[in-house]
């Protein structure tokens, strides 16, 4: 037995699944030296869902926000969380991408890098766990816990021996939907120590308040830290609470020894944060289903840009069955994402995968890596119709992103590493942005329970590879008032083509030229009609 560390999630993955939204940086400011002298092992304050959330809801420069966290801890690691070989966005980049982005966030006060991919693929860590080593840093290799007929003790073993075997310093089990119980954790962790010679974490997200007795037997069985959030952002889908956690662990031999009165300052210098922001626990949120509350809120959020709430139900259980379609990933990053906004299409259009968002097609195409379970065949067939997936390494396929400077990894590619990071995430950073989803139809009935492959080629509602066409298609039914651009012309991708009665848009699926216009103003058109294509000129 030996003490138990704590990691403080509250700045980043904490606040975000209670409230949506992230602390201000002026709150994080003034709750730093509070948190900097509670002990903790680490504080994960940067990357992960935090690094998308600064551009599009605050406005923030990520970059900046991580120098303001470095000043404020003299005395506690600071963690970044990747996805991988996608680091922060929604697909996977060039290893050129890969090297300076770990390397510039390390010369900016990056100590710890949890390294997490959702398919379990751990080859496609390895160049970011490269570049970690080469930073002088602490890599933490995570393993997406989730539950399947593939997901059991033996998975989670040899995935951890893989992680050892590759060079990270620790490994973490990371469960984004809180499936473990208390019984559960006590033997994945018993079984990881049996096959790991480095240190075990456990991130486990509290479901039906169960977190901290999953904590207290993940620490029982072995584990040497813990992933917590600070009251009130924890509980309800978020992490355990690092109150709770400290105070049954107080007077033990596992006791993290953080320091109440501190973790109190700095949880209240962080509460203006939390009252200015409403707390989203909806009732739409299903604790019954192995969903993250990162996936819920996605959903509720798309669907409510359509005014289609009553519809959630459905849009989560076809997040259940869509995961179960595409091989059973964990739900973490952007194939969250991408399940999550399929879901809501396949709501919307009342067929499934007959609309295939570019994301979805990426998956089938092995452009994440391998399933752990392969992909249904008739949906794969759906999707990409006879197209064989590729194998191996898919970041072996994508040329240098960077330039030379940035190929040889160089911080002075700033600019073309944030060019990189923001078309991933289909920002614009200079002007209001525009919706980055594809237009979804308000639901019409229930989702059909069984995927149906069609005869002829899926529709596309976007494209990642340049010269590709990509279909556009009527978000509602009614008149055009408005056609924004004409065929030739070039689009920017989440900008309006056309615009209809009531100001619902058409948005450019991708960066490109609009090939060809099959509407026009004063059209009268059915929800879900092709009215447009647009050639690609960028990868999305």
């Amino acid at each position: 037995m030996s003490q138990v560390r704590v990691v403080e999630t509250a700045l980043n993955d904490g606040a975000l699944c209670a409230t949506g939204a992230l602390p201000s940086s002026d709150d994080i400011v003034r709750a730093l030296p509070s948190l900097d002298r509670a002990g903790y092992w680490a504080i994960d304050a940067w990357g992960g869902e935090a690094f998308a959330q600064s551009l599009r809801a605050r406005r923030d420069d990520p970059w900046a926000r991580l120098e303001a966290v470095r000043r404020g801890l003299a005395n506690t690691r600071l963690m970044a969380s990747l996805f991988g070989q996608s680091l922060v966005g929604d697909r996977h980049f060039a290893d050129d991408v890969v090297d300076a982005f770990v390397a510039r966030a390390a010369s900016l006060g990056v100590d710890v890098f949890r390294l997490v991919d959702p398919l379990n693929d751990v080859e496609t860590l390895r160049r970011a766990l490269d570049a970690v080593k080469r930073a002088g840093c602490v890599a933490v290799g995570a393993i997406g816990y989730t539950r399947s007929t593939m997901h059991d003790d033996a998975f989670y073993t040899t995935v951890g021996r893989r992680l050892g075997a590759m060079g990270f310093d620790a490994v973490c089990v990371d469960d984004p939907a809180g499936e473990m119980t208390p019984s559960v954790a006590y033997r994945v962790v018993r079984a990881l120590l049996d096959v790991v010679t480095v240190p075990v974490h456990v991130r486990a997200h509290d479901r039906r308040g169960a977190g901290s007795a999953v904590v207290q037997k993940a620490v029982e069985a072995g584990a040497a830290c813990v992933h917590t959030a600070l009251d009130p952002w924890s509980g309800a889908g978020s992490l355990p609470s690092t109150d709770a956690v400290a105070w049954m662990l107080e007077r033990t031999p596992w006791d993290p020894g953080l320091d109440p009165a501190c973790l109190i300052e700095g949880a209240e210098a962080l509460g203006a944060s939390r009252c200015g922001v409403p707390v989203r626990s909806d009732p739409q949120v299903q604790r019954d289903r192995p969903v993250p509350i990162a996936v819920v809120r996605r959903v509720v959020e798309r669907l409510g840009e359509h005014d289609a709430l009553d519809y959630v139900d459905d849009a989560l259980a076809e997040v259940v069955a869509i995961r179960r379609d595409l091989g059973d990933p964990a739900l973490i990053g952007p194939i969250a994402h991408l399940v999550a906004d399929q879901a809501v299409v396949h709501v919307g259009s009342g067929e499934r995968y007959h609309t295939t968002l570019p994301g979805v097609r990426r998956y089938c195409r092995g452009m994440f890596g391998k399933p752990p379970r392969e992909i249904d065949a008739v949906v794969r067939a759906s999707v990409i119709g006879a197209e064989s997936p590729i194998v191996g390494r898919p970041a072996d396929r994508l040329a240098p992103e960077l330039g030379p400077a940035g190929a040889a990894g160089s911080l002075d590619a700033t600019a073309s590493l944030d060019t990189a990071l923001v078309r991933s995430l289909a920002l614009d950073v200079d002007e209001d942005a525009a919706p980055t989803s594809p237009p979804v139809p308000v639901p019409p009935a229930s989702v059909p329970a069984a995927p149906v492959a069609p005869a002829s080629a899926p529709a596309e509602t976007g494209s990642e590879t340049a010269g590709e066409s990509a279909s556009v298609f009527a978000p509602v039914g009614g008149r055009v008032s408005v056609v924004h651009v004409q065929p030739g012309q070039p689009v920017v991708r989440g900008r309006p083509l056309v615009q209809f009665d009531g100001g619902q848009a058409a948005l450019a699926p991708t960066g490109g030229r609009l090939v060809e216009l099959l509407v026009q103003t004063g059209d009268r058109v059915v929800s879900g009609a092709l009215i447009a294509k647009v050639e690609a000129v960028e990868l999305v």
